[in-house]
């Protein structure tokens, strides 16, 4: 659990007054949360290591059980008992996903702002304070300011406001509270670095931009087109998650944001992408559904077929071809497929939903 530990030492250094952005955890790890982020690892730093993995692993599942079940609701599944059934069972099954089991054998985050984030969405848009889980999830890793977009694109200004609102206070907290690590953070521009957090064209980075560092063999060299593609895959995965929300699919459109986070973001290593147990949802959603084109045999063959892609267990395809001492620049062939297999997945998932809004006759939203 090298990550949960890297939040507590963050934790212990601010509680010692030294700025964490500045240290590096054993020599080459360095921190690269936000400020607010610290102030909650310091709380966290006063549990011994031992201690904090059992409460990260409990609220990690217990996460995970929170957010299918939010998502359940949203994809329509009413009765109690069913919904129960459908979480739990679903569960069980993603456990073995390689984005969870990755999440909880580093101790990271992922689950607990996932859950954050659709608990905050699926509020009402009548509710004062929706927006603010969204605000809270980006001040504290800040890839879920994308949902602010979402928001603002289907016209919940208020929640959006909101959003934002929590955002800029947390960040003044950060100040009030650690003003040298928030000035090295903000205005020493390291949450622009996205090398600071690893080697962008490692395996483990399922994004576009590494997809195409690894293809052209260095940063700079895929600088222009992913910048070219980034705008492309964020405006239209933004566009279409605006428009499932619309046609009264919020799950779907829930989904396609997180999705398009993933892909456009600089870096997502490959725990990032726990937001993938919210295909079975969406699935179960579009599959109950008897005026969905997806109903059927074929649909819930292509469901499945496309979670086990994900799944942790001896095959883990990401990390098959060579990954150590960047042999990624090396890859071709059958390896560049396997090596970016989650971002051709997530790209063949936007134009699956793009295909599927299309086509589909189901009730636009009232």
């Amino acid at each position: 659990m090298i990550d949960l530990q890297v939040y507590r030492w963050g934790g212990e250094m601010a509680r010692h007054h030294r700025n964490v952005y500045d240290l590096q955890f054993e020599g080459f790890l360095s921190f690269t949360y936000t400020p607010l982020a610290v102030l909650a690892f310091e709380l966290m730093s006063h549990l011994s290591l031992g201690v904090l993995r059992f409460v990260m692993t409990g609220a990690s599942i217990g996460a995970l059980l929170g957010s299918l079940w939010v998502a359940f609701g949203l994809a329509g599944v009413a009765e109690r008992g069913m919904r129960a059934g459908l979480t739990l069972g679903t569960a069980g099954v993603v456990l073995g996903l390689e984005p969870v089991a990755q999440t909880l054998g580093f101790g990271q985050i992922n689950l607990l702002l996932m859950l954050l984030v659709l608990v905050d969405l699926a509020q009402p848009d009548r509710r004062r304070w929706k927006g603010a889980g969204v605000g809270l999830a980006a001040a504290v890793k800040l890839t879920p300011a994308i949902f602010i977009g979402y928001l603002v694109l289907t016209r919940r200004f208020r929640a959006a406001a909101v959003a934002c609102g929590t955002f800029a206070a947390a960040v003044a907290l950060g100040f009030l509270a650690l003003p040298a690590p928030s000035r090295r953070f903000w205005f020493g521009g390291l949450f622009l670095n996205s090398e600071r957090v690893g080697g962008v064209g490692y395996a483990g980075n399922q994004s576009v931009n590494g997809a195409l560092v690894r293809l052209f063999g260095g940063v700079s060299q895929a600088r222009p087109v992913w910048f070219a593609a980034a705008l492309l895959i964020g405006g239209g995965g933004l566009l279409l998650a605006a428009w499932a929300s619309r046609r009264g699919e919020e799950m779907l459109g829930i989904a396609t944001c997180a999705l398009t986070a993933l892909l456009v973001s600089p870096i997502s290593w490959s725990h990032h992408w726990v937001w993938v147990v919210l295909l079975v949802p969406c699935g179960v959603r579009l599959l109950r559904d008897p005026r969905s084109a997806t109903n059927g045999i074929g649909g819930w063959l292509g469901l499945a077929g496309l979670i086990a892609l994900f799944l942790a267990g001896p095959v883990r395809l990401i990390w098959r071809p060579p990954h150590t001492g960047s042999l990624e620049y090396g890859w071709h062939g059958a390896q560049l497929i396997a090596g970016n297999l989650y971002v051709i997945l997530g790209l063949i998932l936007l134009g699956t939903t793009a295909a599927f809004l299309a086509r589909s006759r189901l009730r636009p939203d009232p």
